[in-house]
């Protein structure tokens, strides 16, 4: 895959965009090394019509989009838009072919300017070339946001941040065609929307094409919504090119691994359907900066063998309109054109076929031949062959059997007496009535039970439900006596008072205590 080659290109002075062998290439800061970003593409673009450009995150269809554009510098091939060569051109031849290249972004939101209002935006590319006077600008600007539903005196004076992704995308798509142009580059429009705000920008798209006229590059990864909107689709892998056709005969019968492989990973809105699985198609893209040498899918490509290693597969025709890069194609394909452009025919080596067990041949049985049968007047005597018995072994009389020997006789053990028997009660009466009570031996010296006592017969008494009267209110008892009065106990009688005569002086206590301040102490004679 991944290949190279003009033979998917049609007459070039029928196309409105014709590219050859672009290559696009970036450094990779002072090392030395670049990333490979678009390596030998072609594409072409008839009037009218819808290119459809699908293929993984990193491809390079981005890329390929703004070097049609001339936003990112390309280091060879052509591109030609109505014969002229873009690679060839600068500053003001340029410029003037500008308004005929317009190009939708893939971020709406942050492609619109955010400090200016939405007719200033709309109507920027009319004011720098100066189409018409002031009225006829205004007017084209609400033309145009009418027709892709945008109310022109409330969205007027409105900054982008006011609106929401799919208003931003209708704004976006209004500026691309306000100066009427030839070639819209559409870089995934519809892949930042949800999915019924993609249904209306699809429809838009449609109708804009079919009343401006318009030739688009649609670029996208779904390809379901490629399929709808687009006339042909070109495949890329790693900034080739793998297969071109159109969509139904592409989608139909996939010549190319990958594209099968894309085609499978389409999600069906049925739970119950069966997923098909590939093989071979597992792993992570190679570095653009060092891919792999011959195809590119081949680290990837279940038939991959080493002639996909040593060569770059071209661009061949393997049904109408429908060419693909591929040394071993899938499905029932033959080779219409010989690789690179127009040339003879050249033969196309067969794919590698499948190794089969060999079979053990066994040597033909011949047949029976069929037994000749002659005339009777002329048939040989037959010979009968008797067949001869095998000879009856001899007989071998039997001998009479000898007389069995008398059975010896055994004397016969005592037997002993049987033990008393102990006769059992009858049961009490009603027991055998009772299922539930089983009968058992009963000690003969055991007392006598008392047969149960019979149960009333006659209706059953009759219960009086009546309730009872309540009962009386308790009689609240007396208060109790309060107790009587305790008359207080007299105080007792004072000791009488010493005599005036045993009360020592208060004035010869100094006599009784010792001088501290001279060191004395109490004299006991004292």
């Amino acid at each position: 895959m991944a290949g190279s080659g003009t033979a998917h290109l049609r007459n070039p002075e029928d196309a409105l965009l014709r590219v050859e062998n672009l290559v696009v290439e970036f450094p990779v800061g002072r090392t030395g090394l670049k990333v490979n970003a678009v390596s030998n593409l072609s594409i072409d673009v008839m009037p009218g019509e819808t290119l459809g450009l699908v293929g993984e995150s990193g491809c390079g269809k981005s890329t390929m989009g703004k070097a049609i554009m001339r936003l990112v510098n390309a280091q060879s091939g052509s591109v030609r838009f109505e014969g002229t060569d873009l690679m060839a051109l600068k500053g003001d031849d340029l410029r003037a072919l500008r308004p005929k290249l317009q190009m939708i972004f893939q971020d709406p939101i942050s492609s619109l300017n955010p400090r200016r209002r939405v007719r200033d935006i709309v109507r920027e590319g009319l004011d720098i070339w100066k189409v018409g006077d002031k009225a006829s600008r205004q007017a084209k600007v609400a033309e145009v946001l009418e027709t892709v539903g945008i109310d022109p005196s409330v969205a007027g004076p409105k900054r982008p941040h006011e609106f929401s992704g799919g208003q931003c995308q209708r704004i976006s798509i209004a500026r691309a065609v306000a100066t009427d142009p030839k070639l819209i580059i559409c870089d995934e429009p519809v892949s930042a929307l949800d999915v019924s705000v993609q249904a209306q920008i699809l429809n838009l798209l449609e109708d804009m094409k079919s009343r401006y006229g318009l030739t688009m590059v649609f670029i996208a990864h779904d390809l379901a919504v490629v399929k709808n909107v687009s006339d042909r689709v070109a495949v890329m892998y790693l900034g080739k090119m793998c297969e071109f056709g159109n969509p139904d005969e592409l989608f139909a019968h996939p010549a190319h691994p990958y594209t099968a492989a894309l085609l499978s990973a389409i999600p069906e809105p049925d739970p119950e359907a069966h997923v098909k699985t590939r093989d071979g198609v597992g792993g992570e893209i190679p570095s653009p900066v060092a891919p792999p040498s011959g195809c590119r899918f081949r680290t990837r490509c279940p038939n991959a063998d080493e002639q996909c290693a040593n060569e770059e597969p071209q661009m061949r025709e393997v049904r109408p309109a429908h060419f693909v890069a591929c040394h071993h194609p899938i499905g029932d394909v033959t080779f219409l054109s010989a690789p690179g452009t127009e040339s003879a025919a050249a033969p196309v080596p067969p794919a590698p076929a499948a190794w089969t067990p060999p079979v053990e041949e066994t040597a033909p049985v011949p047949p029976a031949a069929p037994e000749p049968v002659a005339p009777v007047a002329m048939a040989a005597p037959i010979i009968e062959t008797a067949i001869t018995p095998p000879p009856a072994p001899p007989v071998v009389e039997s001998l009479p059997e000898p007389p069995a020997p008398p059975a010896p006789v055994v004397a016969a053990a005592p037997v002993p007496p049987a033990p008393p028997v102990i006769p059992v009660p009858a049961p009490a009466p009603g027991a055998a009535e009772s299922p539930w009570i089983a009968s058992s031996p009963v000690s003969p010296d055991a007392p006598e039970v008392a047969p149960p006592t019979p149960e009333p017969s006659g209706p059953p008494p009759v219960v009086d439900w009546t309730p009872e009267a309540p009962a009386p209110a308790p009689v609240p008892e007396a208060p109790a006596p309060a107790p009587a009065a305790v008359a207080p106990e007299p105080p007792a009688a004072e000791a009488p008072a010493p005599p005036a005569s045993e009360i020592p002086d208060v004035t010869s206590l100094d006599t009784l205590l010792p001088d501290r301040s001279k060191g004395g102490s109490i004299d006991p004679r004292r």
